[in-house]
This record gives structure tokens, C-alpha cells and sequence, in this order.
């Protein structure tokens, strides 16, 4: 109970807009979900959501073999307000009962070379739902989010391969299912950045100008 108050106490100046850009620490060790799922399908979407997508550096080039810290920028380019889940804590959104039906909202942030996927090794996926206190955010238009994740960029002979950042968003309903715990998803949309290298991503003060 105390940690349920304490997740809605340090949310809930999240669930609002606000005029100051929030920072949401996608780079943290993730809980597994309590209850296992053994079943799951889904449909993709080719829509495009309101989102503007940048990616900088949060300090110099790691060791080639390890990840590097990224923070990703999402600006609401719509004339409308847009809410996006913030919490990177699936775990959270769990009812206590597994024969609960739910449903959340999840934004995943990945790059990719620009040549096409697959996604490389990290980025961060958020979760939200209307009923779970401060795990929802809403972006007036122009108002943006800085999301901090690691990213294992390839041991590459190309002098500056090309990549691209991708914000995608779904929604997942997990139910009980002839005794079973399914969940089913569907594409709602997504928005991609310009093409960048990893010699030009920029860096975010201290570092960067």
C-alpha cells in the first residue's frame, strides 16, 4: 500500500499539463510483470501520432562494446493536447487480481539504422493508463518530454552509418481466456526523427554547448 501511495504521490505532478519540461529515467532496472501472459496477438497501425522525435547524448561516447545514454525529446506537434504514458514501470499498472481485464497505453522509443529495421539493443518503452494516478502525461501543443535510456549502437566498418529514432504508440488489453492470461495489442500510431549519425548526435549540457 505504502509504495502504491508513495508511486501516486511522486506521479501526480506528472499527470497534468505543466509548463516545466518533464524528465522521465527510462535507464533504471525494469520489474517483471507479476503475472506470466501465454498468449498474445496484435495489429500494427501505419498512422502517424502528433510527436516530433530528437535524440541527443547525455555524455561523451561509452566504450565501443557498451551502451550509450541517450535522451530522447517528444514535442506535441498537433494543434491539440496529446497525452503520453510516462511511468517505466509496467509492474505498476498490474491490477492485484490476475483475473482482472485491463488495459494500458505504452510508447516505445527505439532506433534503428536508417536503412530499416530491426531495432537496436535498448531505448524504453512507457506505460500509463487513465485510472492509475500520474502515469499519463498531457502535452499542450509545443510542450514537450525528455525520456533518458541506453542504447547499444553497432560495431560498424561504415565510416557514419545512418539511423533514425522511432516513437511508437499501442494499446494492450490483457484478459483471462479459457483459463488462460492473454493479451492483445493494437498499433495506435508513430513518429520518427530525422536521420542522424552517431558522430553528429549532439550533447546535452554539461558537455554540449
Amino acid at each position: 500500500m505504502m509504495r502504491i501511495l508513495a508511486m501516486g504521490l511522486i506521479w501526480c505532478s506528472l499527470s497534468v499539463a505543466v509548463d516545466a519540461q518533464v524528465t522521465v529515467d527510462a535507464a533504471v532496472p525494469i520489474r517483471k510483470l507479476r503475472w506470466e501472459t501465454h498468449g498474445a496477438s496484435g495489429t500494427g497501425n501505419v498512422d502517424r501520432i502528433p510527436l516530433s522525435v530528437t535524440v541527443e547524448r547525455l555524455r561523451p561516447a561509452e566504450a565501443a562494446s557498451g551502451p550509450t545514454k541517450v535522451e530522447f525529446t517528444l514535442t506535441n506537434t498537433g494543434n491539440t493536447d496529446f497525452e503520453v504514458p510516462i511511468s517505466p514501470q509496467p509492474a505498476d499498472l498490474e491490477p492485484n487480481d490476475p483475473n482482472i481485464e485491463y488495459r494500458v497505453t505504452s510508447l516505445g522509443l527505439y532506433v534503428l539504422k536508417a536503412s530499416g529495421p530491426p531495432a537496436l539493443k535498448g531505448g524504453a518503452i512507457l506505460y500509463g493508463k487513465p485510472d492509475a494516478p500520474g502515469t499519463m502525461l498531457r502535452l499542450l501543443p509545443g510542450q514537450s518530454i525528455r525520456v533518458l535510456a541506453n542504447v547499444w549502437f553497432p560495431q560498424t566498418e561504415e565510416t557514419s552509418p545512418a539511423f533514425q529514432a522511432i516513437a511508437s504508440e499501442d494499446c494492450t488489453t490483457f484478459r483471462k481466456q479459457k483459463g488462460r492470461r492473454v493479451s492483445d495489442s493494437h498499433g495506435v500510431g508513430s513518429a520518427f526523427s530525422n536521420d542522424f549519425t552517431l558522430s553528429s548526435l549532439p550533447l546535452v549540457p554539461p558537455y554540449g554547448p
